[in-house]
């Protein structure tokens, strides 16, 4: 659409007896008894209060009508995102810089407790088109919480699970394509800090490829200089076509104002119609995306959440395995002599427990009851039966399994929701020799001496190496359909940003800030890990060199079955 168009149509409205901002006004309700400030009346389509999604028509009982463009605002809490969707409904609904009132969708921030606020929900608001709209078709915005917030890393990944959810809502009650992804960022910053590096990449990392021919950049609270912040954006490679400049001030003045403001009012109403103008003239020129690739992103980067944190836990239970391999190896080499002699003796290992966490009230866990493991934490699914649809569960070879438990067991019934969740530790205990040698003669039914006996050990950690690696393969191949897919492969590796809100924690030591540091170091881990995963990661390269160094035969960690069946007469080899 031409400038002089825009402004033809912009003119069509002021003939006639009402605009459709007169018209709209009068179905308004007064915010706070304020009568230039109308909230305008919308009608519920979808509302999810366990995700926290919700869609809205606005403007009364009119039905969309016509094709419609979607847009979706992100950013970092207090960019703006508010402010700026009240200044696109009063651009859109042709409020002009006459009239006594303005339009307002999202109210302050302030209004309602922090709980219940309507900026933690990810909301859209379809705009039908109508007679005197000034855009040519049905606009719906949706607007989403900021990243970044006080309740730090963990409401970050909580909004991932809310824009992976409404995304899957599809249809009329949902959106199935978007044609513009808008940062919305404030125009002083100078250079991005490692917070502000972590929310970019953080919400680059949720959508696909595909979108990026639609990543905007609306850069608020604008003077008429150049805003420091494209510098900055340029600087750390954040992907965008382009750039639109915004005063917030813009809509939020009146034409009945003091009469010594009135001048600049009228100055930013001017700039502010003018940015909107520029804006979605570009807008419309877009062409929409399909949600399918960016579905398959959430998917894929929701399975690999879960698979590493599934094998943080196995992998510290078995490196704790060749830890007490290891000391138990220089218990039994130190008594060699008692051994001989058929004499007990004690020694002190690690051996790596599990104890039960309750959870918070309102937060669901999917547990494994077979193998005594957390396999998703927090889960999104509270119900047993529909634990089918957890995270955990990957399809192998055409059998539903969980990918995550040790034993990898069937969904049903063997996951369940409880009010705890499972943590692991370790813990040092006095064993006897007589008590470890009963145990592996028991298991391998056979008589066992010094070397039986350190390979019937070797044994027990190779099944259990077998099975991490596994998870890591898996790990693995999903951080390679990510780099493929996805926008921004893997923003788990903002380990700055980690760093310093631990710090941040340290300092301020706030109600609750040791759980706070305990859960961001457990991100840190998750993240390094990644990092690890992306190459080929043996997490058990530096033990085998150590235990060789010290003198242990490391060929009995050999799973090789053709030396295993060489020597299955009676040599005791380990086996996987």
């Amino acid at each position: 659409m031409s400038q002089s168009s825009s402004r033809q149509m912009e003119g069509k409205r002021q003939t006639g007896r009402r605009t459709l901002a007169q018209r709209m006004m009068k179905k308004c309700e007064c915010i706070d008894g304020d009568t230039s400030i109308r909230k305008l009346p919308r009608k519920e389509v979808m509302k999810d209060p366990q995700n926290r999604l919700a869609k809205y028509e606005i403007g009364g009982s009119k039905p969309a009508s016509g094709s419609g463009k979607v847009l979706m605002l992100v950013g970092a809490t207090g960019a703006g995102k508010s402010t700026l969707i009240n200044g696109i409904v009063n651009y859109v609904y042709g409020v002009r810089w006459e009239d006594n009132f303005r339009f307002k969708l999202i109210v302050d921030e302030g209004v309602e407790p922090q709980s219940q606020s309507q900026t933690k929900w990810i909301t859209a608001y379809t705009l039908p088109y109508r007679k005197g709209f000034i855009l040519p078709h049905t606009l719906t915005v949706i607007d989403t919480p900021g990243f970044g917030d006080t309740e730090g890393i963990q409401a970050d990944e909580n909004l991932t699970n809310q824009i992976r959810e409404f995304f899957n809502k599809g249809g009329s009650i949902g959106v199935d394509q978007l044609d513009g992804i808008c940062f919305v960022v404030q125009a002083s910053l100078p250079r991005l800090t490692h917070t502000q590096k972590y929310i970019f990449s953080s919400i680059l990392a949720l959508f696909g490829k595909d979108v990026e021919t639609i990543v905007n950049l609306l850069i608020t609270f604008c003077d008429n200089k150049t805003p420091p912040v494209l510098a900055a954006i340029k600087d750390a490679h954040i992907p965008h076509t382009s750039s639109f400049t915004f005063n917030n001030s813009a809509f939020s003045v009146s034409s009945s104002d003091k009469p010594d403001s009135t001048h600049l009012g009228m100055a930013f109403w001017k700039m502010g119609t003018k940015s909107f103008r520029k804006f979605f003239k570009s807008f419309q020129k877009n062409d929409p995306v399909s949600l399918t690739l960016t579905k398959e992103v959430l998917e894929q980067r929701k399975h690999l959440e879960t698979l590493l944190q599934g094998i943080l836990p196995q992998l510290k239970t078995a490196l704790g395995m060749l830890e007490q391999l290891r000391e138990t190896h220089a218990a039994l080499r130190q008594h060699k002599t008692e051994m001989d002699a058929n004499r007990d003796f004690t020694f002190t290992v690690k051996v790596s427990k599990h104890r039960k966490v309750e959870l918070h009230p309102g937060t669901h866990v999917t547990n494994c009851l077979k193998c005594c493991f957390t396999c998703h934490y927090p889960c999104y699914i509270p119900k047993d039966k529909d634990k089918a649809r957890c995270a955990a569960m990957h399809h192998d070879d055409g059998v539903q399994r969980c990918a995550v438990c040790p034993m990898k067991c069937l969904p049903i019934p063997l996951h369940v929701n409880n009010q705890f969740r499972f943590e692991f530790y370790e813990e040092e205990e006095t064993h006897t020799y007589f008590e470890v040698k009963r145990k592996y003669e028991a298991a391998t039914e056979r008589h066992l001496k010094y070397q039986g006996l350190l390979k019937a050990l070797c044994k027990d950690f190779i099944e259990e190496r077998m099975k991490l690696l596994e998870l890591t393969r898996k790990a693995h191949e999903c951080l390679q359909e990510l780099e493929r897919i996805a926008l921004k492969p893997n923003p788990l590796s903002i380990q700055e940003y980690i760093d310093i809100l631990i710090e941040t924690e340290k300092r301020e030591a706030k109600l609750g800030y040791t759980q706070r540091i305990k859960y961001l170091a457990d991100a840190k881990e998750k993240g390094q890990l990644a990092e690890k995963l992306k190459g080929n990661f043996n997490p058990f390269e530096e033990y085998m060199k150590d235990f060789g160094e010290k003198g242990m035969d490391i060929s009995l960690f050999d799973p090789d079955p053709v030396k295993d069946e060489a020597l299955a007469a009676g040599a005791e080899y380990c086996t996987n």
